[in-house]
């Protein structure tokens, strides 16, 4: 009986991993800038370095929040934030591995 099973459910892991959609929130170290794919490279808070471990992509939707200006749009973003600043994200896992950030707060001054 067993061994019946087992081709089955061997058939149907691609189909349920492939329709997997991961939520991400977490804070990230800003790394890098990459302005002209609307991009910022990203790494955990407590690693070593300047290594980018990851990419966040932002979009027109995204939304940016701020405690001292308010909302900003991706392009401000983008001049406005500097290497080492600590970020929020939240947003969804991309299929390339990247981020895609829905929202992002700028947490250290």
């Amino acid at each position: 009986m067993k061994r019946l099973l087992l081709p089955f459910l061997l058939l149907g892991l691609p189909t349920m991993a492939g329709a997997q959609m991961l939520l991400v929130t977490s804070e990230y170290r800003v790394t890098e800038i990459d302005e002209e794919n609307l991009r910022f490279g990203v790494a955990l808070p407590e690693s070593k370095g300047a290594e980018t471990q990851n990419w966040v992509y932002l979009e027109a939707k995204s939304s940016i929040h701020t405690l001292r200006s308010g909302d900003l749009d991706y392009a401000r973003f983008l001049q406005v934030v500097k290497p080492g600043r600590v970020v929020k994200v939240h947003g969804g896992r991309r299929w390339d591995g990247g981020i895609s950030g829905k929202e992002v707060w700028l947490t250290t001054p």
